[in-house]
């Protein structure tokens, strides 16, 4: 194959999905990114070290578990790109190529050979179950986990045919590669058995110095304890969803789900053409269902393989014991969140890598059966079953992927999918009011509130596009209502508190935002509209005082740069206005508003020459008429004035 194929598959990876560049930000990357404080300073790192997914999130992400590894990943994304999608979107591709390269790596040193090595490589950068990993920006935690599972089993693969310090380097590298998983996901606990497998077949999948059994269970302890600690760590989160925890009734009641689960994993890595963003499954009761009658029967017929397989077929053993080992922590056994069943395509990310490397050892047999009936040279009927494949996968894959372009599409297939679900309608009712089709929106937040009356979410967003488009009393009514149930939600408090501004309470807005403060004192949106609360009520010393402790939290808000320079231009402190509106704009200079403020600020502060640049650089710029009859008499007013005699100072901006 030559040393330029994993280069060049990992090429075509890239190439497969580089239009997802233009992709934007959807679903949790509104709550992970956009909305998320504790993205926007690298320097907050010690802080995440703390957080799990729903205090970072303010609640917006269920259950407590702990990934701040997703949040470093994600803050230095910010850094390099702010809010521009691409740039994250590209990160995800990068991850993608690594892993595509480290499954290369990985195939060729248990297999010895490159050209298996390189078809698995193939069939994984291809495979349409990872577009939503890979096409997703919030999906990155999956391929993270996945990148540093394969690195961990790929160095401990490498120990086991190393000596001396060489074989400690490699050991130690395995043991960092692990620990770094499980600050991306827990699934990376379930290493240790991959390790174990490995030691097994020794030889076999050339480990070359496995040893005895005595020896790989003490090689593989320290690993054991990590996941150990790890899964004692998150104990309290994990009895969150489940309580009693490793209680008989609780494992037979979620059994068969768990049994449906891999049924449908399964299918979706042989048949990989139902994929969907959004899965609202029931969960099954019965072993007897016939979902889980498959996923059972499925289960013996892939343990009597790798039995089967341990001598005569080791590599295929192998690939078939990583699937079933890394899938399990995503069989559902144990609740990870308050769904129904938890299903994902992107869940198949790290486990496929097995499924692929039993698919190209067989498509490996079948060339060689069929070469030694028709003569012809085995590495050609394998590459052109390869390539076979990859056209079907990567043609499914290019027609999946742009569901995942926007909120509008993703959000419009699972109402498709699942038009029972209240998500789906919660999601593409709130996309609709972003978008400002109210009644579309409005509609979709009444369907969802119609299937799950008891869920407070969609009633806090439809009491809020009640008060802006239909009727103030009725929204807030609505608001009064749910009050005592929501009174735990940050959305509450924010949707209210702009609730009041959009009706201009601002002392009701003060109000309801200083309550949600004293419960989410940490909250960047309930500070920042406090901020505004404080600007509509005339308090100007309060609003400066608001508006930097905002820019305390994230000195990268360009909102509240401008905030700030309105309030301190309503004191009379028109430099400091200034120099906040250029800031502002320094952030965002496509904000023509933001040069008008700094024009008024500058002729305010009796800088005539410097007003008089900005208000024609505004006259070159605006198409709207009324901003540019303003700048014209503005620039004929200065341009008359005296530089002796500074212009009459304008009314505050």
């Amino acid at each position: 194959m030559g040393a330029r194929a994993p280069g060049l598959i990992v090429l075509l990876a890239g190439a497969l999905y580089l239009g997802t560049l233009r992709y934007g930000f959807v679903w949790d990357d509104l709550f992970l990114i956009v909305l998320n404080q504790f993205v926007r300073r690298l320097t907050d790192l010690p802080a995440w070290l703390t957080l799990t997914a729903d205090q970072a999130t303010f609640g917006a992400f269920s259950g407590n578990l702990y990934r701040p590894g997703l949040l470093v990943s994600m803050a230095v994304d910010f850094a390099l790109w702010g809010e521009r999608a691409a740039g994250f979107h590209l990160t995800n591709l990068l991850l993608h190529g690594l892993m595509v390269w480290l499954v290369y790596r990985l195939v060729r040193a248990v297999t010895t050979r490159e050209e298996l090595a390189a078809v698995t490589a193939l069939l994984f950068a291809v495979h349409p179950t990872h577009v939503e990993a890979v096409a997703w920006i919030s999906g990155r935690t999956d391929l993270w986990v996945s990148v540093f599972m394969l690195a961990a089993t790929w160095l401990y693969h490498t120990s086991l045919r190393s000596w001396g310090w060489r074989r400690a380097g490699w050991y130690a590298g395995a043991m960092g590669a692990m620990s770094a998983g499980l600050f991306f996901k827990e699934a990376a606990v379930l290493l240790p058995a991959v390790f174990l497998l490995l030691e097994g077949l020794g030889p076999r999948v050339n480990a070359a110095h496995a040893g005895p059994w005595r020896q790989a269970l003490l090689r593989s302890l320290p690993f054991w304890a990590i996941a150990v600690g790890h899964l004692a760590f998150l104990s309290r989160p994990l009895q969150t969803y489940n309580p009693g925890l490793l209680s008989p009734e609780l494992l037979l009641a979620r059994l068969p789900g768990s049994l449906e689960t891999l049924a449908r994993y399964v299918g979706l890595m042989l048949f990989p053409v139902t994929m969907r963003p959004f899965y609202a499954l029931p969960r099954p009761a019965s072993f007897l269902a016939p979902w889980p009658l498959a996923g059972a029967a499925l289960l013996l017929v892939l343990l009597a393989l790798g039995i089967f397989w341990w001598r005569r077929f080791p590599a295929a053993a192998f690939g078939l014991g990583w699937f079933l080992i890394t899938v399990a922590p995503y069989l559902d056994l144990f609740a990870f969140s308050p769904r129904t069943m938890g299903l994902a395509d992107r869940y198949l990310y790290g486990p496929s890598v097995g499924a692929l490397l039993v698919a190209a050892l067989l498509l490996d047999r079948m060339g060689d059966h069929l070469a030694s009936r028709s003569g012809l040279l085995r590495s050609h009927l394998l590459g052109a079953s390869t390539a076979a494949l990859v056209l079907i996968f990567a043609g499914l894959t290019a027609w999946y992927m742009p569901v995942w372009r926007d909120n509008v599409s993703l959000y419009s297939r699972m109402v498709r999918d699942f038009p029972q679900a209240p998500e789906p309608h919660l999601n593409l009712g709130t996309t609709y009011l972003d978008l400002g089709e109210v009644d579309r929106g409005i509609a979709e937040l009444e369907a969802a509130v119609r299937l799950r009356p008891d869920w407070i979410r969609p009633q806090i967003s439809l009491a809020l596009a009640t008060v802006g488009a239909r009727s103030p009393a009725a929204g807030f009514r609505l608001f009064d209502r749910i009050a005592g149930a929501a009174a735990g939600e940050h959305e509450y408090y924010v949707m209210r508190g702009r609730a009041h501004l959009t009706v201009r309470e601002p002392e009701a807005a003060a109000e309801i935002l200083s309550a949600g403060l004293q419960r989410f004192p940490a909250s960047l949106d309930l500070h920042l509209l406090l901020a505004r609360a404080r600007e509509a009520q005339g308090d100007a010393a309060g609003a400066v005082e608001a508006y930097r402790r905002v820019l305390a939290m994230d000195p990268r808000l360009a909102s509240a740069h401008e905030g700030l320079g309105r309030a301190l231009a309503r004191e009379g402190n028109y430099a400091a206005a200034a120099q906040a509106f250029t800031q502002a704009l320094e952030l965002r200079p496509d904000r023509l508003s933001l040069l008008r403020l700094l024009a008024l600020a500058r002729e305010a502060e009796g800088q005539v020459e410097e007003s008089l640049r900005l208000w024609r650089e505004v006259a070159s710029r605006t198409q709207d008429p009324g901003t540019l009859a303003e700048a014209q008499a503005r620039i004929q007013r200065l341009a008359g004035a005296s530089p002796s005699r500074p212009a009459v100072p304008p009314r505050t901006p």
